[in-house]
């Protein structure tokens, strides 16, 4: 789970996924932009600028709004010591055994934005 804490656009509407784009990568919107291509710079030191420098069509919001996208526990760490993202692993909160109804219940009380690799967690709502 991560939260934007009222600081940071969450990833939400700004990185997508659609089978048609990168075989269904999660991307920033409106681009071919892999989240985890930007999520990989900043973990190897790029500070925004230089990624805006090298993907123009990027802004601020879309970079944070991919940091939030795809996080390991140790990624999520990094992310919280180095920048101040508000980013908390189920497991490191040790409610990795809670069913994905409830993790998404749990989210919605605590307004927080669910970042996974459980690619059936959306089957939940259709």
């Amino acid at each position: 789970m991560a939260a934007d804490g009222g600081k940071h656009p969450s990833a939400r509407g700004r990185i997508v996924v659609s089978p048609e784009i990168l075989s269904g990568t999660p991307v920033v919107k409106g681009t071919r932009i892999p989240a985890s291509l930007i999520l990989n710079l900043i973990a190897h030191g790029y500070a925004f600028d230089r990624i805006r420098q090298a993907y123009p069509i990027v802004d601020d919001a879309d970079i944070r709004a991919a940091a939030y996208a795809n996080l390991s526990p140790e990624t999520a760490h990094f992310l919280t010591n180095t920048f101040g993202f508000d980013i908390a692993s189920l497991l490191d909160l040790g409610l990795g055994h809670l069913r994905d109804v409830d993790v998404v219940a749990l989210a919605q009380r605590e307004g927080q934005v669910i970042v996974t690799f459980d690619l059936d967690l959306g089957e939940i709502y259709h």
